[in-house]
C-alpha cells in the first residue's frame, strides 16, 4: 500500500514557514554573531571614509607642554581629554597612544607633598607658604632665598643656621621654607618645638602611658636630614632641664652623623649662647647666625578685625 503526501494547503505552508522562522531565531540566540574587534585607528578611518569629523586629539607637542607646566592644561581640555588619569595622544595621523595625564600626576604629587609636609611637623597655616608670602626686598630674605635654592648642598655640607629676632620677623617662615625645599629634593626634614617636646617627655615621667619617652624624642630629633628647632628658649622653666638634655644628646648624635640644624629663637645672640652653652654651640658648627632686624612684623596683616 503506497502512502500519499497530503496536499500543501495555504494553512500548512504558513505553519511550516512559522516553524522555520522560529528555528532560525533559536539558532541565532544560541550562537550570537561574532563581531570583529575595532581599534581606535579603524574607528578614525571609518569616520574619515564617511566624511564625518574625527575628534581632535592632543598631540605629542601638547603633552610635552603640559608636562612642563600642568597648569597649561585648562579645565575644558582636561574634561575633554582625560579619562581616569590617562590622555589619548595622537603621535601621527591615524595613530595614538595613551599617556598619563600631567595634570592628574601633578595633583597626586601635590597631595603626596602635603602629606610629607604634615608628617614633617609643618603646621597647616604654613603648608601653602612660599617666598612670595614674605617681603623679599627686605634683608636678609634675598640671601636666605638664594641659599634655600641650594638646600641639598647645605645639608650635605652640614651647615647649620640660627635665625634670631623679635616675634613676627619671619624666622619660622624661613625655616619652614628651608624644610619644604629639603623635602622637595628628597631629603627628610622635621620641624619641632623643643619646649612642647620637653613637656611631652615630662608627661611620660608620670607613668600613665601618656607623652613620649626621652629615647623616642631623641630618635625623632636625630632621624631627619634637616632638623628645625623652632622657638628655642621659649619653654617653661620647669622643662628647661629636659630641653637641655634632649638638645645636648640630639646635637651630639647629629654632629657625628653630619646632619645640620636650623634654630629659630627670640633670644639675642648673647642670650642664645648662654642658653645653649659652649658645648651645644660647638655641636652646631659650622654655624651661621643671622639677625632678622628688618623691622617688619608679618603677624600684623593690616586686615580690620570683624569684631
Amino acid at each position: 500500500m503506497t502512502a500519499t503526501t497530503p496536499a500543501m494547503t495555504p494553512e500548512l505552508a504558513e505553519a511550516a514557514h512559522g516553524y522555520l522562522d522560529q528555528a532560525r531565531a533559536n539558532a541565532r540566540a544560541q550562537t550570537p554573531t561574532r563581531r570583529e574587534p575595532t581599534s581606535l585607528d579603524k574607528v578614525l578611518g571609518k569616520l574619515a571614509a564617511s566624511g564625518s569629523r574625527a575628534p581632535v586629539l592632543p598631540t605629542s607637542a601638547d603633552l610635552d607642554r603640559w608636562k612642563t607646566d600642568p597648569a597649561l592644561l585648562t579645565d575644558e581640555q582636561h574634561a575633554r581629554s582625560c579619562a581616569a588619569g590617562m590622555i589619548e595622544v595622537e603621535t601621527e595621523p591615524g595613530h595614538s597612544v595613551a599617556a598619563p595625564c600631567p595634570r592628574c600626576a601633578a595633583a597626586r604629587r601635590e597631595v603626596t607633598l602635603r602629606e610629607r609636609l604634615t608628617a614633617a611637623g609643618i603646621a597647616a597655616r604654613y603648608l601653602d607658604l612660599e617666598w612670595a608670602g614674605l617681603d623679599t626686598t627686605l634683608a636678609p630674605f634675598p640671601r636666605l632665598e638664594r641659599a634655600t635654592a641650594n638646600i641639598g648642598e647645605i645639608i650635605t655640607g652640614n651647615d647649620s643656621l640660627v635665625l634670631t629676632g623679635p616675634p613676627g620677623s619671619g624666622k619660622t617662615q624661613v625655616a619652614v621654607l628651608a624644610a619644604k625645599a629639603a623635602l622637595a629634593v628628597n631629603f627628610s626634614a622635621l620641624v619641632v618645638n623643643l619646649g612642647r617636646l620637653a613637656l611631652d617627655v615630662r608627661e611620660s615621667y608620670q607613668g600613665s602611658g601618656a607623652g613620649i619617652t626621652e629615647r623616642a624624642a631623641l630618635e625623632l630629633m636625630i632621624r631627619p636630614d634637616l632638623l628645625v628647632l623652632d622657638d628655642l628658649g621659649a619653654g617653661e622653666t620647669d622643662t628647661a632641664t629636659v630641653e637641655r638634655r634632649l638638645l645636648y644628646l640630639a646635637l651630639e648624635d647629629r654632629q657625628n652623623a653630619r646632619k645640620p640644624c636650623i634654630v629659630t629663637t627670640n633670644l639675642t645672640a648673647a642670650e642664645l649662647a648662654k642658653h645653649l652653652g659652649a658645648r651645644n654651640l660647638g655641636r652646631l658648627q659650622p654655624l651661621e647666625i643671622i639677625q632678622m632686624d628688618h623691622g617688619r612684623n608679618f603677624r600684623v596683616s593690616g586686615e580690620k578685625s570683624r569684631w
